[in-house]
């Protein structure tokens, strides 16, 4: 059945997939003796626990598999993969220890590089066809999903599928937004009250308890942004960031920089693996580019000369193709 149509079929009923009591957390784990297993095939629990601080009470019976690997187990181990993004979703600590060894190159040298920015417009309809909606393909080829979007490409690909709505009261969106530590798991467990919040105008309301500090995530796979914008006030100027949901942060920055009178123009972005390497690129770029101090939201300290945009994007192409 249609997750979407699943869920108008038993809207009466009470939502317990996307919400878990403690005493489902702790029957999860109890048959497991291999934390990473368990991330695999729990994800949705394992993040649960995570954010309501249970790690330590739930995990900690699970033996934690510690590897000390040497150059030469890292090289085995990236043998197994095709792709570097297959290397660093299954195996997260080995794909970071080779970065800070400064060995991925090599011991990824006989991985195909998959040239994103280059998929047809057959090849992204191929993997919009495995998907029954637009969220599904959005969750599974996040960098598909962000380049047909760029492509205008996502009505074509979902034009025949119907796109059931769940209406939502704005009573029942802060209720259900309550259940999620941050904005990420927010929109990815119960996209149609995010989405709500975000049309109408108060998705600050629904979130503001969420951690500040959780908002970006350094294990999930991100997006690196230039932006140029024009201003009445500042003229031209470039803006930059990182985060682990573009659409999201494309239409806040639209949103607000529309409020100041201020508009964007042209837009470049580049998909990683992770958000520790988005942040790694982003420091280096504040750290090579001076800031011209405009107090623009969003961009007080992410905002260099509009000169410097050919500059910059060299060098976070060249970063990119270094760190993945």
């Amino acid at each position: 059945m249609d997750k979407k149509l699943g869920d108008i079929v038993f809207a009466h009923m009470e939502l317990m997939r996307t919400y878990w009591t403690e005493e489902m957390l702790q029957a999860s784990v109890i048959s497991y003796t291999d934390i990473e297993t368990y991330k695999r095939e729990n994800e949705s629990a394992y993040t649960t626990i995570c954010n309501r601080g249970l790690r330590e009470k739930l995990l900690s019976h699970i033996e934690r598999k510690h590897k000390t690997h040497t150059d030469k187990s890292l090289a085995e181990l990236a043998k197994k993969f095709n792709t570097r993004s297959e290397f660093s979703r299954s195996e997260r600590a080995a794909y970071n220890i080779a970065i800070n060894r400064g060995i991925l190159n090599s011991i990824c040298a006989h991985m195909t590089r998959l040239q994103k920015e280059s998929w047809s417009d057959q090849e992204l309809q191929d993997l919009a066809n495995q998907c029954e909606s637009r969220q599904e393909f959005k969750n599974k080829y996040p960098s598909a999903h962000s380049i047909s979007t760029k492509r205008n490409l996502l009505d074509v690909f979902f034009q025949n599928k119907k796109k059931l709505v769940i209406p939502f009261t704005k009573e029942e969106v802060l209720e259900i937004a309550l259940k999620y530590q941050t904005r990420v798991d927010f929109q990815k467990n119960d996209g149609g009250a995010y989405n709500k919040a975000l049309r109408d105008g108060f998705i600050k309301q629904a979130c503001s308890h969420m951690s500040a500090a959780q908002k970006f995530r350094s294990d999930l796979p991100s997006t690196i942004y230039l932006l140029k914008i024009e201003s009445k006030v500042h003229g031209q100027f470039v803006g930059y960031g990182i985060t682990n949901d573009w659409d999201d942060r494309y239409r806040d920055h639209k949103n607000s920089l529309q409020k100041s009178g201020m508009s964007i123009f042209d837009i470049k972005t580049f998909e990683v693996s992770s958000g520790a390497i988005a942040k790694q690129i982003e420091d280096e770029i504040k750290q090579k580019y001076s800031v011209l101090g405009v107090e623009v939201r969003g961009f007080k300290t992410e905002n260099c000369d509009i000169d410097s945009y050919p500059e910059i994007y060299n060098l976070v192409t060249s970063l990119v193709k270094k760190y993945e």
